[in-house]
């Protein structure tokens, strides 16, 4: 497995000019009143450009030798799974932890604003795992759809006064508990179809 993260770190490194443009762009945005929208979106957009690399894996001409190497497919869904999340929940953090010093009195605004963004990029991920390796060739068409679905979602929701929820609490243990099962159904549903595929 350790081998499978040092090529997507690889293929991510090669995505630096795009890195660059998006962190250049949400840079004047955290400065703005917008840091809000900068802390859920710029996440998602990372989430989404590590997607990407399924498509490459899954390709037909790429994948016949892909899984010739010492690794299992459970191995190669449960470090896509890493590789996705990982990076975004981390960038989310520390953007959040940059909102935070440069305007702590929307410190406890952030916490909600976190859980929040986090659930929807586990929710993402279990959507897009198994879209990718059904749709295979057309993966990039789904990704648009889906990633567009999402962003618009955010987008609605980035001017959201998150004071007016009577049980904040509450709505994020629901929606842990929503992410928990399409999590489990997508690694469920991750593993057959994988499972099923002639490469």
């Amino acid at each position: 497995m350790k081998g499978l993260f040092v090529s997507d770190f690889l293929w991510l490194r090669r995505q630096i000019r795009t890195l660059t443009i998006l962190l250049a762009v949400f840079s004047v945005f955290m400065l703005s009143d917008s840091a809000f929208f900068v802390v859920s979106f710029f996440p998602l957009l990372i989430c989404v450009l590590c997607s990407k690399k399924i498509i490459f894996d899954l390709d037909r001409h790429t994948a016949p030798f892909l899984f010739t190497l010492p690794f299992d497919r459970n191995d190669y869904l449960a470090e896509k799974f890493c590789f996705i999340l990982g990076p975004s929940i981390l960038i989310e953090l520390l953007l959040a932890g940059i909102e935070a010093i440069l305007r702590p009195q929307l410190a406890s605004d952030l916490l909600f604003q976190i859980c929040a963004t986090a659930l929807m990029l586990v929710i993402y991920v279990s959507v897009i795992i198994p879209v990718f390796i059904v749709a295979k060739e057309k993966s990039s068409i789904a990704l648009m759809v889906i990633g567009g679905l999402v962003c618009l979602t955010m987008t609605m929701f980035s001017d959201f006064d998150f004071n007016i929820i009577v049980f904040p609490n509450t709505l994020l243990v629901a929606g842990a508990i929503a992410a928990a099962a399409v999590f489990i159904i997508s690694l469920v549903l991750s593993r057959y179809l994988l499972g099923k595929e002639q490469f």
